[in-house]
């Protein structure tokens, strides 16, 4: 083979790998491989449009090349791989957790909304002024703190005015979670840890009038081997824990996975729960992303609810933090 045509060659392989690359939502295999390997395709399935982009323009460049050789076939194959492998991943990423239409008016909705708010502070190194601010100018009527401490906690709430239900867990630098409700809203049924992830997992149930429970999630990141097999355990937790319940329900926090992951939307199919992050068009479907901060392109932040409806959403940047927050309004 010559140079000439082994350089012919490198947009075809490259199509095909990138085109591999976006297929991975579609791959179930996590579980089932050793954990050095397993915690790449998380990884991979995250940013899977890096890779249907990059298919995108090796096609563009496979499809000119067929045209200049006057041979219409390794076009139309690539054109007919990318539509097979790219449908299906789109269909299941933007369905998954959306209302169906006409669901506007589910179960229990009494005209008023429940405003959440939640951000992962960093190893509560979150600048709190910042948070402050952002927590005033949205308003929320329940913020959710992740990776937060007794002391962060306490200067939002001197800040804000904003009361947590419970202590927070200051055993390590990722354990506290914190659900802070505005001081005008029946609080029942509280509890300091679930028990549902690796972090702290408080819950209560507010009244506004209509009863909800909401819970602050915080699951294991999927990022190392050593807790690959817990990220995988805290979302199927979550899962059995709200499978083949109707109560009306609000998961707000940092779940450390997006709808690319099959764990995730198993949770989402299962469990009934509707994804609350924006109120029209493309970010109604997708969202927008949350993680690394500064250039976000991963959303692994959510409000999740069930029993009532997303009218509005969106994120808050705050100084300090990797991640940025994520708000929702919900009819309930």
């Amino acid at each position: 083979m010559t140079v000439r045509r082994l350089l012919r060659s490198v947009p075809a392989v490259a199509f095909v790998l990138f085109l591999v690359w976006a297929s991975t939502p579609l791959w179930r295999v996590t579980g089932a491989l050793p954990d050095r390997l397993a915690r790449f395709v998380p990884a991979a399935q995250a940013v899977f449009a890096v890779g249907a982009l990059g298919a995108l323009l090796c096609l563009i460049v496979v499809c000119w090349q067929a045209w200049r050789r006057r041979s219409a076939v390794p076009g139309v194959l690539a054109v007919l791989l990318t539509a097979a492998v790219v449908t299906p991943v789109g269909i299941v990423t933007a369905q998954s957790g959306t209302p169906e239409e006409g669901t506007s008016g589910e179960s229990g909705e009494t005209g008023e909304t429940l405003r959440v708010m939640a951000l992962n502070t960093y190893f509560n190194g979150a600048d709190d002024a910042s948070i402050i601010a952002e927590s005033r100018r949205i308003d929320p009527d329940v913020l959710v703190l992740s990776e937060t401490s007794s002391a962060e906690v306490d200067a939002v709430e001197r800040g804000t005015g904003l009361t947590s239900t419970s202590p927070v867990d200051d055993s390590g630098r990722a354990s506290g979670t914190a659900v802070l409700v505005r001081s005008d809203i029946p609080v029942s049924d509280v509890v300091e840890d679930r028990g549902l992830t690796g972090h702290q997992t408080p819950s209560a149930r507010v009244s506004v009038p209509a009863p909800v429970d909401v819970y602050g999630v915080h699951t294991l990141p999927p990022a190392f081997s050593d807790l690959i097999s817990g990220w995988e355990d805290n979302l199927g937790t979550l899962k059995d824990s709200f499978e083949g319940s109707d109560v009306p329900l609000v998961l707000a926090g940092d779940f450390n996975a997006t709808v690319a992951h099959p764990e995730f939307r198993d949770l989402l199919d299962r469990t009934g729960l509707t994804r609350c992050e924006g109120s029209s068009g493309i970010q109604r479907l997708t969202g927008s992303p949350t993680w690394p901060d500064r250039f976000p392109l991963v959303r692994i932040d959510h409000v999740l609810v069930r029993g009532g409806a997303c009218t509005d959403g969106g994120t808050v940047q705050v100084e300090g933090t990797d991640h940025r927050g994520v708000w929702a309004d919900i009819s309930v």
